[in-house]
């Protein structure tokens, strides 16, 4: 055990020393590097946060709009779903109603005062087509 690390461990120290050397070197170069990268990708953390925020923040108010909207409709459409099914059965029932046969004569009777002023409209047609022919002859003599 002790002579194969010893030797692992030597040729390892004696390998490593100017790899050790050569590495420092490239990591105090990469090192900026990284510590730019790092505050890039800081800063692209920082941006896509400030966007998860804002779009949670967005989408919280429209659906607090959505649900509000909601809950003023829901009554108006009730309600107008109420008013058409009235309206609906009123005018089901009014139409049985005034089309019932045994109605039918009674409805469709004239009534008196329609009659009485038919008939003085037919005597007042009559008596006006009467003068009219009566002008017409008188007229027609002046003219021979």
């Amino acid at each position: 055990f002790g002579s194969n690390a010893e030797p692992g461990s030597s040729s390892s120290s004696s390998s490593s020393s100017p790899s050790s050397s050569s590495s420092s070197s490239a990591s105090s170069a990469t090192r900026p590097r990284s510590a730019n990268e790092q505050a890039r990708r800081s800063t692209a953390a920082a941006r896509e946060q400030q966007q998860v925020d804002l779009l949670r923040t967005l989408l919280t108010s429209y659906f607090e709009i959505v649900r509000a909207n909601v809950r003023d409709l829901t009554p108006k459409i009730v309600m107008k779903q109420l008013v058409a099914q009235t309206q609906t059965s009123m005018q089901q029932t009014l139409v049985s109603e005034l089309y019932r046969e045994s109605e039918f004569s009674f409805l469709l009777q004239e009534s008196a005062d329609a009659v009485a002023a038919r008939e003085e409209a037919s005597q007042k047609l009559a008596a006006v087509e009467q003068a009219r022919k009566i002008l017409n002859l008188a007229v027609f003599r002046n003219f021979q």
